[in-house]
C-alpha cells in the first residue's frame, strides 16, 4: 500500500509541476508570441481556402484549393522571428509570392486529370487581378503531379524546384510513373 501512495504522490507531483510549467510558459512573452502566431496562421490558411479563385478551382476538380500569399505568411511569422526578411530569399518564391495549390484527394483513375496549366488558366479566368507571376502545384493523393511558375497570360515560365529536387514537368503524371 505504501508503494502505491508513493507512486500516486510522484504522479501528482509531476502533474502539478507540468501544469504550472505550461501555465508559466503560456503567460511568458515567448508563449504569447507562439499562441498569436499559431492563431494568425490558422486564420491565413482559412483565408487561403476562401480566396478568389478557390471556388472555381474546386468546381474544376480540386478537392482542396488554396491561394497562399507568402508575404502575409512572412508578415505573420515576422513577429516571432524578426530576422525572417533576411532568411527569405525572394528569388526562390514563385512569381510575386502567390502560390496556388490544388489537392485531388484520391489517386484513383476516376479522379480528374488536372495539369498545372489547367489550374493556372482556371485561376486566371476566375480572378480579375492576377499577379504578374505565381506558382502552381497539383497533387493527386499524396503524390505531386506537377508544379511550375506561371505568367499572368497563363504561360509556363519555369519549374518551382522546391526542396532542391529535379525540375518537374507540367505534364500530369499517371499513377505508378513516379
Amino acid at each position: 500500500m505504501t508503494v502505491l501512495y508513493v507512486v500516486l504522490g510522484l504522479v501528482g507531483f509531476f502533474v502539478i509541476t507540468g501544469v504550472i510549467a505550461v501555465w508559466m510558459f503560456l503567460h511568458s512573452e515567448t508563449g504569447q508570441k507562439i499562441i498569436s502566431t499559431a492563431g494568425k496562421s490558422i486564420t491565413l490558411m482559412q483565408e487561403a481556402t476562401k480566396a478568389p479563385g478557390t471556388p472555381e478551382l474546386r468546381a474544376r476538380g480540386c478537392t482542396t484549393a488554396l491561394v497562399i500569399p507568402f508575404d502575409k505568411i512572412a508578415e505573420t511569422f515576422r513577429e516571432f522571428a524578426p530576422d525572417m526578411d533576411r532568411e527569405i530569399d525572394r528569388r526562390t518564391l514563385p512569381g510575386d509570392g502567390t502560390m496556388i495549390m490544388c489537392q485531388i484527394a484520391t489517386a484513383e483513375a476516376t479522379a480528374p486529370a488536372l495539369s498545372c496549366t489547367d489550374v493556372a488558366r482556371t485561376y486566371i479566368d476566375a480572378v480579375p487581378q492576377v499577379p504578374e507571376r505565381f506558382g502552381v502545384t497539383v497533387q493527386r493523393g499524396n503524390k505531386e503531379v506537377c508544379n511550375g511558375s506561371y505568367g499572368r497570360d497563363g504561360a509556363f515560365i519555369a519549374p518551382l524546384n522546391m526542396h532542391k529536387r529535379q525540375p518537374q514537368t507540367d505534364t500530369p503524371v499517371e499513377q505508378g510513373d513516379r
